[in-house]
């Protein structure tokens, strides 16, 4: 079931699996969806006095828009009154009990809900989020954009506030938002000058949020995503690195895609930690050896400790056949627990397993009694997860 609410702030999608709104978009566009869907509610009823429906659609549009404003006004108010926390040396190496964090939604990331959902996860042991600013590339383009999130990056600096007042360590995991409706994978630049000016782009864009990573005292960065038909560049990931480094001065990692771009990266000498977005399918005995034989050839090659910068499992049964996906089909909760279960077996015993970030918890969250979804928040993943977090290693 979908249901579409219209607000006079936006419109919020609702789902069998929860509320979700539009990751990220607190703008005008979001505004006028949410003026034109109440706007329709009074208009149908006066098709035949046309001027009756136009009278109330726009009072509701002076109303809808005048409040804009205003709620900017706020949001500035309540990030203004995050108090400063005196920021520490950065720690070179640290375990990582970690969710990813994910803005979505019109109050997401805003510092008074945050603070209770970062209350929340720590009740379960967590002590470290990943949050993920979003850059834009439309694929053919030239060039990387900042995105709509451009505007908003004291909001992220409140975040960290927000997280190292309860002493949770942040990494911060900016990402492409790839359209039409593709991953950061799937970008291909074969022209040589073509892919100059597109790094050129990218270097642009991480160093917007590595600086923002530095004034918001980031314990982590991730200096990229998922690139995996562009990692294999390795004279400018270098450069990008080496780049990055002079403007923070916390460690880095790279997110890696299962497969080639994990496996035959030439570069993670040049980075803190190894990451691997750990999707890789698993057999139905749900025997993680390949997989840790491939993260293990991978780690004493560089001699770096290895972090999961993503890892999931969607709640639906032979979710580890595609770990990455999202199926249709009944809920299964229990088999998500499995799937928990043998992960966290495989990996957290070993010396430079030094932590993860399970894909994702909502920062609404909102997890409905239908949820097929990967994120493990209000299911019993989540005491799994509890268990390992609260326990020693």
């Amino acid at each position: 079931m979908v249901a579409v609410v219209p607000r006079l702030d936006g419109i919020r999608v609702v789902t069998e699996g929860g509320r979700r709104g539009r990751p990220g978009v607190e703008d005008q566009a979001s505004l006028a969806l949410g003026v034109v869907a109440w706007g329709g509610l009074f208009f149908v009823p006066f098709t035949r006095r046309w001027w009756s429906g136009m009278a109330a659609l726009g009072v509701v549009a002076g109303v809808g828009f005048g409040t804009e404003p205003m709620r900017r006004w706020k949001l500035a108010q309540e990030i203004a009154a995050v108090a400063d926390v005196p920021a520490k040396p950065y720690e070179k190496l640290f375990f990582q009990r970690g969710v990813s964090f994910i803005r979505d939604g019109f109050e997401a990331y805003h510092p008074k809900p945050t603070a209770a959902m970062f209350d929340a996860l720590k009740g379960h042991g967590v002590d470290a989020v990943a949050v993920v600013p979003y850059g834009n590339y439309r694929q053919g383009q030239a060039e990387v954009s900042l995105g709509w999130e451009t505007g908003d990056e004291d909001l992220y600096v409140a975040l960290m506030k927000v997280a190292h007042a309860r002493g949770m360590r942040v990494l911060l995991k900016p990402q492409l938002w790839v359209m039409p409706g593709m991953f950061p994978g799937a970008i291909k630049i074969d022209d040589g000058e073509a892919r100059r000016v597109w790094f050129e782009s990218y270097r642009k864009f991480i160093l917007h949020w590595a600086k923002v990573a530095e004034k918001g005292h980031a314990d982590l960065f991730a200096v990229g995503t998922e690139l995996e038909k562009l990692s294999g560049d390795e004279t400018e990931w270098r450069r990008v690195v080496s780049e990055v480094r002079k403007v923070y001065g916390g460690t880095l990692t790279y997110a890696a895609n299962q497969g080639p771009d994990f496996e035959r990266l030439a570069w993670w000498d040049a980075v803190d930690y190894i990451g691997l977005n750990e999707y890789y399918p698993l057999p139905d005995s749900l025997d993680f050896s390949h997989v840790i034989e491939k993260a293990e050839l991978v780690q004493k090659r560089f001699g770096k400790p290895l972090i999961l910068t993503e890892v999931g499992f969607a709640s639906v049964a032979g979710s580890h056949r595609e770990p990455w996906s999202e199926p249709r089909r009944e809920p299964d909760w229990e088999h998500q627990v499995r799937c928990y279960e043998a992960l966290l077996k495989a990996f957290w015993g070993k010396p430079w397993f030094y932590g993860m970030y399970p894909w994702k918890v909502s920062a609404h969250g909102d997890v409905g009694p239908q949820d097929r979804s990967l994120t493990p928040w209000k299911k019993p993943a989540m005491g799994v997860l509890e268990r390992y977090y609260r326990g020693a290693r």
